[in-house]
């Protein structure tokens, strides 16, 4: 078994074990999720995360990736997707601008304030802020990574784009206004 793995794995088992039926129930009904909860609190579901991080000190960069992605894709419980969320917060230094697809993915199909509000606060916006922040290299370069995270497109993408496959006036504030 794969580092990424044991530690969904490990993640997984220790979510089980702290499992509260009678809150669980309380949990779906409050978010009214089709998806069943183990019925643990956030707080717990942190600790459970960091703990599996801390027994793993030899992770790499794509081993932690993938455990999020396991966590998320593989998902029968709404606390392993807060996991994921709480794994990709832990390791934030590994963050870049090559996750902003992963997190796309995870926000369309989280699709609720629970798992999305996280997502937005702690992992977009550290990016987001990341790019702004960054001051080296080419301004077209700051500019491509300013670009980028509105217009979600892949990054070989947006450097082969020409200007006029933008239509900016397709997305104008003024015409979306007067169209409602």
């Amino acid at each position: 078994m794969s580092t990424d793995d044991e530690l969904a794995a490990a993640v997984r088992a220790a979510l089980s074990a702290a499992a509260n039926p009678e809150r669980a129930v309380q949990q779906q009904a409050y978010l009214k999720s089709t998806m069943p909860c183990y019925g643990v609190g956030n707080p717990t579901v942190r600790m459970i995360v960091r703990n599996a991080c801390a027994q793993r000190p030899e992770l790499t960069r794509d081993e932690w990736i993938a455990a999020i992605r396991s966590l998320w894709t593989e998902a029968t419980h709404r606390e392993e997707c807060l996991a994921a969320i709480e794994l990709a917060d832990a390791k934030r230094r590994w963050a870049g601008g090559d996750l902003m697809d992963l997190y796309e993915s995870m926000a369309v199909t989280g699709a609720w304030w629970d798992l999305v509000d996280p997502l937005a606060s702690h992992l977009v916006g550290d990016v987001l802020r990341a790019i702004d922040a960054y001051s080296t290299g080419a301004p077209i370069t700051r500019l491509a990574l300013q670009i980028a995270p509105h217009v979600m497109t892949r990054p070989g993408e947006l450097r082969q784009a020409l200007w006029d496959e933008f239509d900016l006036d397709a997305i104008s504030p003024a015409k979306r206004n007067n169209a409602r």
